[in-house]
């Protein structure tokens, strides 16, 4: 009876083993580009058909777009979208390769053996390239290159709406990202999750310093800006988030990000996300 109870004990043990790590997320190595672009004045309309432009030629040169949106009621216009590469090297050639597009028609290489166009072809290749250029509709333009964190989901890009999207910047105090990025590991995203938010992607910037060691960017989806406010009060009462965070300012020296430090703009998808 003790052979047999052991045995099975083993079986046990090996079968939630071999279940745990069978499920076990693959970290995700992509970078990604977090583009944020606001219109010149009365260029609304035009920055939106930019966007879409742009993202589909990065899109033909290797670029994965993950989705693009807009600040939600009451908010600066502008649009923020998101594409990923599998590495640098993709990055960069989609880069050259959009700026050697970016030149005109007639700045770039042209084939001696490729058929001269048309004034309406070249009309029409001109529009497009207006178009996804941005000249005279963008007023500014930002752009971070991130990684994931160990502990970012991996991407479901998917159209599950409608939804409302929260994107959180956070900075931390001097040396305690590290703290900032444990508690998160650890506890923060999996207490999310329980009190309703959807984990979309974790990020800290690929960049020089000092960004690079102060800062964590991340995406969440709500059923609506109602049910946010919700979920982060709960999150805020709950037992667990208390002691968590009280550990950790602990081990860190105090708080983890600085005053002010925590940012958050609610968002919806433009019509071409692919994220919504």
């Amino acid at each position: 009876m003790f052979q047999r109870a052991l045995l099975c004990f083993f079986v046990f043990l090996a079968a939630n083993f071999f279940t745990s790590t069978a499920i076990a997320a693959e970290p995700d190595t992509w970078v990604y580009e977090l583009n944020t672009f606001t219109p010149a004045e009365g260029k609304w309309e035009q920055l939106q058909k930019h966007v879409e432009e742009r993202i589909k030629f990065f899109e033909k040169n290797g670029a994965m777009s993950v989705g693009a949106w807009m600040p939600l009621e009451g908010e600066e216009k502008k649009i923020i979208f998101l594409l990923g590469y599998q590495n640098m090297n993709a990055k960069a050639n989609a880069d050259i390769s959009f700026s050697d597009w970016n030149r005109g028609p007639g700045k770039r290489a042209v084939d001696p053996k490729a058929k001269k166009p048309t004034e309406e072809e070249i009309a029409k290749r001109q529009a497009v390239l207006e178009a996804a250029t941005g000249k005279g509709v963008i007023e500014k333009a930002e752009s971070h290159v991130l990684t994931a964190t160990d502990f970012s989901p991996t991407l479901d890009i998917a159209d599950k709406g409608p939804r409302v999207f929260e994107l959180r910047t956070y900075t931390a105090t001097p040396g305690n990202l590290p703290n900032l990025l444990a508690r998160f590991r650890d506890h923060t995203v999996k207490l999310f999750e329980k009190h309703g938010m959807t984990n979309i992607g974790y990020w800290v910037p690929a960049g020089p310093e000092p960004e690079k060691e102060v800062t964590l960017i991340y995406l969440l989806a709500h059923k609506d800006r109602d049910a946010a406010k919700a979920s982060f009060a709960a999150f805020g009462k709950d037992p667990a988030w208390q002691e968590a965070r009280k550990a950790s300012e602990v081990k860190g020296g105090g708080p983890l990000t600085i005053k002010g430090g925590v940012q958050s703009l609610f968002l919806k998808p433009v019509e071409f996300s692919k994220l919504k």
